[in-house]
């Protein structure tokens, strides 16, 4: 989106973005704070694999480490959350 960087830009004097969009237009952006959860609106990802796959193994393998604890620590410092 434009939102955030134009709050960089000095174009607006703030947003209402993703925390990822804000994350990723630091520093220049400063994150105030989130809203209520009663307010959020969740967005589901999710991964897929071809069915043309050359290497359906690896990539099973890769979306499993994605959706495994282990990589919570790097989605969290960019905005995602798990729910």
């Amino acid at each position: 989106g434009q939102t955030a960087p134009a709050v960089g830009r000095g174009e607006a004097e703030l947003g209402v973005v993703p925390v990822t969009s804000i994350l990723a237009a630091a520093p220049e952006v400063m994150l105030v704070g989130r809203f209520p959860a009663e307010l959020q609106s969740y967005i589901d990802f999710a991964i897929g694999i071809s069915a043309h796959s050359t290497d359906a193994e690896a990539a099973r393998q890769l979306s499993e480490f994605l959706m495994s604890p282990a990589v919570d620590g790097i989605l969290a410092a960019k905005g995602v959350e798990r729910h």
